[in-house]
């Protein structure tokens, strides 16, 4: 994230990840900061395709 900031599908991932770990109140703060990330965006955040 050094490179990219507040990138949304990193910012989705940490609070995937925290949610799993049980940090539910981190994970909520994290979920704030990719809604204000990913507001602007054309597309809704979907599974990527390989």
């Amino acid at each position: 994230m050094q490179h990219f900031p507040e990138n949304g599908w990193s910012v989705a991932g940490l609070a995937q990840s925290l949610e799993a770990q049980g940090k539910t109140e981190a994970a909520q703060a994290v979920q704030r900061r990719f809604q204000a990330a990913w507001k602007n965006a054309d597309l809704p955040m979907t599974v990527a395709q390989l």
